[in-house]
């Protein structure tokens, strides 16, 4: 069927109309041209023999009971709109999601009912510390949508936790590529009784204790897509219609203009593009000169930042650290501060930057981009009066402490 006539089609269902000029067998609703079945593979899908999987078809629907006392409240998960709208919509996210494995918090993981079995990757399984030698060596083929097939190294029984409930998982070890560290497919996902929701972006299951709940993260699954792109796209082989050729031409380079500060002192300049517009040029200058307090050409210029505005603050202990001499790796000494114990007692509250992929998407559409950061400026954030005493510092000639954010301090680097 060509292009247009498809979407043609797609508009008319949507329409609840019956396009004109498609051909007959396309017309009629009723008609049936042919099936497409489900994509199937594995030895075995979810530790269930192919000869059990026969059995059981042929008795599908005759005993509804052993389903309710084999996962009692399946029946009461439902989705709610309040759930739906905690998700960044619209969106077309897979529900990646934080599971305890084998006593270890395992991140990007994979809830795909579109999968038989349930995959553990390498260098995921080298991270929780297990030995090669504990794997039960069998290699399984796995067979992928377009029909590729990928042997397993082996397989493994790891234990699961999940809102309280416990359950030892088999996981096939898969040694390739992955953005993700496992996922988890039908089988775990019947055992647990679970429901997952994409839409909702949430997985939900039975447990003694009423229906629990784990979300999933909509930033790592739009990472690990991209990072699958990414690796694809290496792989990928060159296009047949056109062939591969080295890109050989340099980025256009904008030239830059000095432009003095304050107007006839040529000792302090800022650069700014050149094919500015007239116009956009002139109020961007007014604009730097309006501002140029908060400009800094020496250390002299900075007194700090207003501890109103911003202050580093400990809530914990009290804490006195010792000074220590460490190598650094060109030969040379240096004096360092030890706040490892103090950095232990403090639980870690990163905040992490944007994407580089967010960031490029957020300049699009502006005039501008501002290249101007503050080097070096934590420097400058002072701590918080309380927590001054909590950085002292033994010396042979007394004990000091830091009025600003010091180096070797969680968060600070």
């Amino acid at each position: 069927m060509a292009m247009d006539e498809r979407d043609e089609l797609f508009e008319a269902v949507r329409r609840k109309a019956v396009p004109q000029g498609l051909p007959g067998d396309l017309r009629s609703p009723e008609t049936k041209l042919h099936q497409i079945h489900t994509i199937f593979g594995g030895l075995e899908a979810g530790d269930v023999s192919h000869p059990a999987v026969k059995e059981n078809t042929n008795g599908v629907g005759d005993d509804p009971e052993s389903i309710k006392s084999e996962h009692p409240g399946t029946d009461k998960i439902g989705f709610t709109f309040e759930e739906r709208e905690k998700v960044l919509a619209p969106h077309h996210d897979a529900l990646v999601i934080s599971l305890t494995i084998a006593n270890c918090l395992v991140k990007r993981i994979l809830v795909d009912s579109g999968s038989s079995c349930n995959i553990i990757f390498q260098a995921a399984y080298q991270g929780l510390g297990l030995e090669e030698n504990a794997l039960i060596r069998k290699a399984t083929p796995l067979i992928g949508f377009s029909g590729e097939i990928k042997r397993t190294t082996g397989e493994t029984i790891l234990p699961t936790y999940a809102e309280g409930v416990s359950l030892h998982t088999k996981f096939s070890v898969v040694n390739c590529h992955s953005s993700y560290n496992g996922i988890l497919g039908r089988a775990w996902i019947h055992n647990m009784g679970a429901v997952p929701s994409t839409l909702h972006q949430i997985i939900k299951f039975p447990t003694p204790w009423g229906i629990r709940a784990i979300k999933g993260d909509q930033e790592i699954a739009r990472h690990c897509y991209q990072v699958a792109l990414k690796k694809r796209a290496e792989v990928a082989p060159p296009s047949q219609s056109k062939p591969w050729a080295p890109h050989t031409e340099e980025p256009a380079i904008e030239d830059m203009d000095d432009v003095p500060l304050i107007e006839g002192n040529w000792t302090r300049n800022l650069e700014i593009g050149s094919k500015l517009s007239e116009g956009l040029r002139r109020r961007l200058i007014d604009f730097l000169r309006s501002n140029s307090d908060c400009f800094a050409w020496s250390h002299l210029d900075m007194p700090g930042i207003d501890p109103e505005i911003i202050m580093h603050q400990l809530q914990y202990p009290e804490w006195l650290a010792n000074v220590v001499v460490v190598r650094k790796k060109n030969g040379k000494w240096r004096v360092c501060i030890v706040f490892t114990d103090l950095n232990k007692s403090c639980p870690m509250d990163p905040f992490p930057l944007a994407h580089i992929d967010k960031l490029v998407d957020a300049t699009a559409g502006h005039q501008l981009m501002s290249f101007m950061d503050a080097f070096s400026g934590y420097n400058q954030i002072l701590m918080h009066l309380e927590d001054q005493e909590k950085t002292s510092f033994m010396t042979s000639r007394g004990i000091y402490c830091y009025k600003v954010m010091p180096f070797g301090l969680k968060n600070t680097g």
